[in-house]
């Protein structure tokens, strides 16, 4: 996906932007909600999460561990959404105090269209984009 961006952006000589799918999945619970875990299935018994307060804005790093670690980085009364959020619901309820699981949408294209429109500002050339990768890859040069 980032290959195609970077291209459509080159080809059109236009601006592009990086989102953070962990940022999109934010930004679809209602403003002053209480402060927001994002929370993503990472695989490998892993999850990607990031916290932030009522308005979305990051508290924060971006990160990726085991789901333990995302819990103890929650506040009390942390509302919990995205796609790792109804496998893993029971263990985040005993985990975290006073936690809510908010009705979101799962089509997420109005709600990156916004978050880009809302950072429309910190667009750039299409060769400045950079993938950030919370892990490096998993796979390495075979042995001969």
């Amino acid at each position: 996906m980032f290959d195609l961006l970077q291209g459509l952006a080159l080809a059109s000589r236009r601006p592009c932007l990086g989102v953070s799918t962990l940022d999109v999945v934010a930004h679809g619970v209602v403003p002053g909600t209480g402060p927001i875990v994002a929370l993503l299935d990472a695989f490998r018994g892993e999850v990607f999460w990031a916290v932030y307060d009522a308005q979305g804005r990051l508290r924060g790093e971006r990160s990726v561990g085991p789901l333990e670690a995302a819990l103890a980085s929650a506040p009390p009364g942390s509302a919990f959404v995205g796609g790792a959020v109804l496998a893993r619901r029971e263990e985040i309820r005993a985990a975290v105090t006073g936690v809510i699981f908010p009705e979101t949408c799962v089509f997420l294209a109005a709600t990156l269209a916004r978050v880009a429109l809302g950072r429309a500002q910190e667009a750039g050339p299409p060769s400045a984009l950079q993938p950030v990768y919370l892990r490096g890859a998993g796979v390495g040069p075979t042995r001969a």
